[in-house]
């Protein structure tokens, strides 16, 4: 199945990447210093639409964590942004979170390496690391009820229990999708979008592909 090409392409059961990242005040968080704690990373960048959706999800998971005195550490890793420099990043992402009212520990992957780390798993995605930095679970897309998705996975990881060898959730695949799993493809996808915070506080979004192309090229 889908499912089940995506979760070899994660590899779950294994280290995850180290990472070393700025969050929104400049202060580097650190892999290393989250030893002991589940974390969820939540990929996305602010032109990704779906992710805005994905990224209520993943506040309302963090906030019960956080209520819960749970030992997880939940971040939205925004990256692939079009933005010119770390200022104008943070300041798009700031903007952002004001606008759609998101309480989020966001971490800038400014260069996109942390997201090619974990084999460009395409946006939204969420990766949650185990108690020992292992690649534990990983959702691609908007799957149902993610909010209850997640909950149950770090309980899970919390009670203890094994990492199993495969558990990956996803939506229906788009074209680009099939032909990947079928192929064994690598693709790439250069699109540029932008949006504008209008006077009255709503998000206008206007999404503009210049020039934009996909490839898709099968392995030999």
């Amino acid at each position: 199945t889908l499912a089940d090409l995506q979760a070899a392409e994660m590899p779950l059961g294994q280290p995850a990447p180290a990472f070393e990242l700025q969050d929104l005040t400049g202060t580097v968080r650190r892999s290393a210093d989250l030893a002991g704690k589940i974390v969820v990373l939540d990929f996305w960048a602010t032109w990704c639409v779906p992710c805005w959706t994905a990224l209520q999800h993943t506040a309302e998971s963090a906030s019960w964590a956080r209520k819960g005195g749970l030992p997880v550490e939940v971040f939205a890793v925004d990256t692939l942004e079009n933005a010119q420099s770390p200022d104008e990043q943070r300041r798009r992402v700031r903007d952002f979170l004001d606008v759609k009212r998101l309480e989020l520990e966001v971490l800038l992957d400014r260069d996109g390496k942390l997201f090619a780390a974990f084999h460009s798993p395409g946006l939204p995605s969420v990766i949650i690391l185990d108690r020992q930095g292992r690649i534990a679970k990983y959702h691609s897309g908007l799957p149902e009820n993610m909010t209850q998705v997640l909950s149950q996975e770090i309980r899970e990881l919390l009670g203890g229990h094994p990492v199993p060898g495969g558990n990956a959730s996803s939506t229906v695949p788009d074209a680009n999708e099939v032909v990947r799993a079928m192929t064994a493809a690598m693709r790439a996808v250069t699109v540029r979008y932008d949006f504008d915070i209008v006077a009255s506080g709503e998000m206008r979004s206007e999404i503009r592909q210049a020039g934009g192309h996909v490839a898709v090229a099968a392995e030999s």
